[in-house]
Protein backbone atom coordinates (compact mmCIF):
# COMPACT_ATOMS: atom_id res chain seq x y z
CA UNK A 1 0.00 0.00 0.00
CA UNK A 2 1.31 3.43 -0.94
CA UNK A 3 1.35 6.01 1.85
CA UNK A 4 1.60 9.60 0.63
CA UNK A 5 1.37 12.74 2.72
CA UNK A 6 0.03 16.01 1.27
CA UNK A 7 3.47 17.64 0.76
CA UNK A 8 4.70 14.68 -1.27
CA UNK A 9 1.43 14.57 -3.21
CA UNK A 10 1.88 18.20 -4.25
CA UNK A 11 5.46 17.53 -5.35
CA UNK A 12 4.37 14.48 -7.31
CA UNK A 13 1.88 16.61 -9.22
CA UNK A 14 4.71 18.96 -10.21
CA UNK A 15 7.30 16.25 -10.91
CA UNK A 16 4.86 13.78 -12.51
CA UNK A 17 6.05 10.25 -11.74
CA UNK A 18 4.42 7.05 -12.90
CA UNK A 19 5.21 3.38 -12.46
CA UNK A 20 6.93 3.82 -9.08
CA UNK A 21 5.81 1.65 -6.16
CA UNK A 22 6.77 4.29 -3.60
CA UNK A 23 7.40 7.94 -4.28
CA UNK A 24 9.55 10.36 -2.29
CA UNK A 25 10.84 13.53 -3.80
CA UNK A 26 13.11 16.17 -2.30
CA UNK A 27 12.51 18.87 -4.90
CA UNK A 28 10.45 19.16 -8.09
CA UNK A 29 11.89 19.87 -11.51
CA UNK A 30 10.37 22.12 -14.16
CA UNK A 31 11.75 20.84 -17.48
CA UNK A 32 9.78 19.60 -20.47
CA UNK A 33 11.32 16.17 -21.13
CA UNK A 34 10.48 12.63 -20.00
CA UNK A 35 12.95 10.20 -18.50
CA UNK A 36 12.08 6.49 -18.75
CA UNK A 37 13.78 4.34 -16.11
CA UNK A 38 13.80 0.52 -16.08
CA UNK A 39 14.91 -1.35 -12.98
CA UNK A 40 17.21 -4.03 -14.42
CA UNK A 41 17.42 -5.96 -11.16
CA UNK A 42 15.43 -8.85 -9.69
CA UNK A 43 15.05 -6.80 -6.49
CA UNK A 44 13.28 -3.62 -5.46
CA UNK A 45 15.48 -0.56 -6.11
CA UNK A 46 15.51 2.96 -4.72
CA UNK A 47 16.00 5.24 -7.72
CA UNK A 48 17.84 8.56 -7.70
CA UNK A 49 17.98 11.00 -10.59
CA UNK A 50 20.89 13.43 -10.44
CA UNK A 51 21.39 12.57 -6.73
CA UNK A 52 17.69 13.19 -5.86
CA UNK A 53 15.83 10.13 -4.57
CA UNK A 54 12.57 9.97 -6.49
CA UNK A 55 11.12 6.61 -5.44
CA UNK A 56 11.23 2.83 -5.51
CA UNK A 57 10.76 0.60 -8.51
CA UNK A 58 9.69 -3.01 -8.19
CA UNK A 59 11.90 -5.71 -9.75
CA UNK A 60 12.15 -5.36 -13.55
CA UNK A 61 9.57 -2.52 -13.48
CA UNK A 62 9.66 0.62 -15.60
CA UNK A 63 8.84 4.09 -14.34
CA UNK A 64 8.78 7.52 -15.93
CA UNK A 65 9.78 10.90 -14.56
CA UNK A 66 8.23 13.76 -16.50
CA UNK A 67 9.05 17.47 -16.44
CA UNK A 68 12.82 16.95 -16.25
CA UNK A 69 15.29 18.98 -18.29
CA UNK A 70 16.18 17.48 -21.67
CA UNK A 71 19.62 15.94 -21.98
CA UNK A 72 21.83 13.65 -19.93
CA UNK A 73 20.97 12.55 -16.39
CA UNK A 74 22.65 10.28 -13.86
CA UNK A 75 20.35 7.50 -12.60
CA UNK A 76 21.31 5.39 -9.57
CA UNK A 77 19.72 2.17 -8.32
CA UNK A 78 20.24 1.23 -4.65
CA UNK A 79 19.30 -2.34 -3.77
CA UNK A 80 18.25 -3.69 -0.34
CA UNK A 81 21.69 -5.31 0.12
CA UNK A 82 23.37 -1.88 -0.23
CA UNK A 83 24.67 -2.37 -3.78
CA UNK A 84 24.50 0.81 -5.89
CA UNK A 85 24.70 1.00 -9.67
CA UNK A 86 24.85 4.34 -11.46
CA UNK A 87 24.36 4.85 -15.18
CA UNK A 88 23.85 7.72 -17.56
CA UNK A 89 20.66 8.14 -19.54
CA UNK A 90 19.04 10.79 -21.69
CA UNK A 91 15.65 12.46 -21.24
CA UNK A 92 13.75 13.24 -24.41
Amino acid sequence: MLHVNMAVLLLVLLFSLSGFDRVYIDSPSTGEATLEIRNPFAARAIVSVDSVEVGELLPKATGTVENVSAGSHEVSFRLPNGFVRTEGTTAK
